[in-house]
């Protein structure tokens, strides 16, 4: 792709052309996806043009032959003699990324829903070959449970161990061993000391799977069961 800012002629015009595009469709010109996205479109290649920084942004065009597509432009500018700015770079079709993002989104809102109606909070706890670990997938019921952020969790999956109970650490830290070494779910009752509520009760339930890399991520529940450890403990 190579582009100029003249007058008259905007740069989308040209990768619109190039792509076999347009932005109106139907009868009486009735306005499409491109037309949505072209004050964005303006207002990226003018910020290129201000500072002749590089040129990125992504829109919809109408095809031809294949209907509304999503593409992205990825170029650098520079200034002719005359005065005039010319881009050089190149335009990708990123459609199937596009319809893939949105795929995605929508399974992770269905899972989102399921995980809002669960008594518990739902997981998914990896450790990585070298040892490292992280949580791909936490609900936001993680965050009433252990008492911190969602956020927290998700950029130190060791913000969870620290709160276990002093007198269960070794107990919890023992069972995922045993669980990697032979994939088997595992079930264990502990307790930890929640900032906001102090000590508590909870239970886990964890199955793993192994990974081509030689990680194992533990899919599973946590649930607070408090209430039910006081009220077994009163009939004693």
């Amino acid at each position: 792709l190579a582009g100029h800012e003249r007058q008259g002629q905007a740069l989308e015009d040209r990768i619109e052309e190039n792509h076999g595009g347009t932005r109106n469709h139907g009868r009486g010109g009735k306005q499409h996806g491109a037309e949505t996205h072209r004050p964005r479109v303006d207002d990226a290649i003018a910020h290129s043009a201000h500072g002749l920084s590089p040129l990125r942004c992504e829109f919809r065009v109408l095809h031809p032959r294949r209907g509304e597509i999503w593409v992205e432009i990825v170029s650098g500018p520079l200034r002719e003699p005359d005065g005039s700015i010319l881009w050089h770079g190149f335009v990708l079709d990123i459609t199937e990324r596009k319809r893939t993002e949105r795929e995605l989104a929508e399974e992770r809102d269905r899972l989102n829903g399921i995980a809002m109606s669960s008594p518990g909070a739902l997981f998914a706890f990896h450790r990585a070959a070298d040892g490292s670990l992280s949580y791909p997938y936490v609900s936001l019921a993680m965050a009433r449970v252990h008492g911190v952020p969602v956020e927290k969790i998700r950029r130190d999956a060791a913000s969870v161990v620290a709160l276990v109970h002093p007198d269960d650490i070794e107990r919890v830290q023992a069972i995922p061993e045993l669980s990697a070494s032979t994939l088997s779910t595992w079930r264990c009752e502990y307790r930890i000391n929640n900032p906001e509520r102090g000590e508590i009760w909870v239970e886990g339930h964890h199955r793993p799977v192994r990974d081509a890399a030689g990680g194992i991520t533990w899919n599973g529940t946590v649930t607070d069961i408090t209430e039910r450890r006081l009220g077994e403990a009163r009939l004693r």
